[in-house]
């Protein structure tokens, strides 16, 4: 790739950022559920996701169709347009596995799951093009959630079985070359319960799961400050849940919460977010309701996406949606459709006020730059 065409990409992703930055500082952001009319993997569940902001994709693997069906070990990469096939080959198939982006190598990592026959505890990195094995010891778990440490910046993991049952509250945390517990006090046991960063306040953020106990579904909200789980008591809360999607905006700086079903069920549709207090209801609508759908925001896609999951008994999804606030054209400002002097004005006393969406090229420093960066955007138009 051509430093003049790298440099086009850098200038419109930290565009798409900064235009999200600014809607959410207004308060203007309500987002919107939107289905891509793409094709893509097969409709599946048990399949795991993460946003790789290197290749600026979404990284799917695994999963499976169903009592009968096939359990997948296809890798694809979703870049906010369409979905391509990566791979065929590397890990074994599986399900109920858990993936996470590795700061410190700028890889994908993947550990654990099973497929009805093993159950796995090996740990594999994904660079962007090939799968590569990296330990086959440690913690043998499925049904986990992984994220970021806020301190370390490791991968961590929490909770998941080794078998069946019991589920388990052990929190281990990756460091490039081995796991190691550090903590087993906590959440209670649990499986599949949904986990993400929250990295503006420093916080993994985890909510619900399976109890132990049969027929029981957690509601709980806790917290890991990179030390120790604290328990949260938000005014208002998702009901009960397991098989939720969770994802963290960045932009709007909420941990977003889709779908999930309650003990007994009926699937859920609501959407939710978290802002570190307290707990909206942001959304009945959009996707059908599901449980077990892989959610990931990313900068470059748009906002949060959604992909498969569960609809009913034997109901695999394909589906891909887009949870975002409505698009704007980051040079219009005055927000009435057209570029004038108007809008070159405002963006001028933005600058002058050094406010976050005069920031154009997303370095957190307003100079000289973010005025080439504005008037680019503001010649190519809308």
């Amino acid at each position: 790739m051509s430093s003049t065409r790298r440099n086009h990409r850098v200038i419109s992703r930290n565009i798409v950022a900064s235009l999200a930055l600014a809607v959410a500082a207004s308060g203007q952001c309500t987002p919107e559920w939107v289905e891509k009319d793409v094709s893509g993997p097969a409709g599946r569940s048990g399949h795991a996701g993460v946003y790789n902001p290197l290749t600026e994709c979404l990284v799917l693997f695994g999963g499976w169709s169903g009592w009968g069906g096939q359990v997948f070990n296809d890798t694809w990469e979703w870049n906010s347009a369409a979905w391509t096939l990566m791979a065929t080959a590397g890990p074994s198939p599986r399900i109920m596995h858990a993936m996470a982006f590795e700061e410190s190598t700028g890889h994908v990592i993947m550990h654990g799951g099973f497929d009805f026959d093993s159950y796995y505890h090996d740990t594999w990195t994904w660079d962007g093009s090939k799968w590569a094995l990296l330990s086959n010891s440690g913690p043998t778990v499925h049904r986990h959630a992984m994220a970021v440490d806020p301190i370390s910046r490791e991968v961590i993991i929490f909770g998941g079985a080794s078998a069946p049952e019991p589920y388990l509250d052990d929190t281990w945390a990756w460091d490039g070359a081995s796991w190691r517990l550090v903590s087993s006090e906590g959440p209670p046991p649990r499986g599949d319960p949904a986990m993400c960063l929250d990295d503006a306040r420093g916080r993994v953020v985890l909510f619900g799961g399976l109890s132990n106990e049969p027929g029981v579904h957690f509601g709980d909200t806790w917290e890991w400050d990179g030390v120790s789980w604290t328990q949260q008591f938000p005014a208002h809360s998702p009901p009960s849940n397991v098989y939720c999607g969770m994802a963290y905006d960045r932009a709007r700086q909420r941990t977003v919460l889709f779908g999930g079903t309650p003990p007994g069920g009926p699937y859920s549709n609501d959407t939710w977010s978290w802002d570190g207090t307290d707990w909206t209801l942001e959304a009945s609508s959009g996707p059908s309701p599901r449980v077990d759908a892989v959610m990931a925001y990313g900068d470059t896609l748009g906002g949060t996406v959604l992909f498969g999951g569960v609809l009913g008994p034997d109901q695999f999804s394909d589906d891909t949606w887009l949870y975002a606030c409505p698009s704007q054209c980051y040079p219009d400002f005055t927000n009435d459709g057209t570029l004038d002097l108007f809008d070159y004005l405002t963006f001028v006393n933005l600058f002058n006020a050094a406010d976050p969406r005069a920031d154009c090229t997303g370095d957190g420093v307003h100079d000289l730059s973010d005025f080439v960066c504005y008037t680019d955007a503001f010649n190519a138009g809308c």
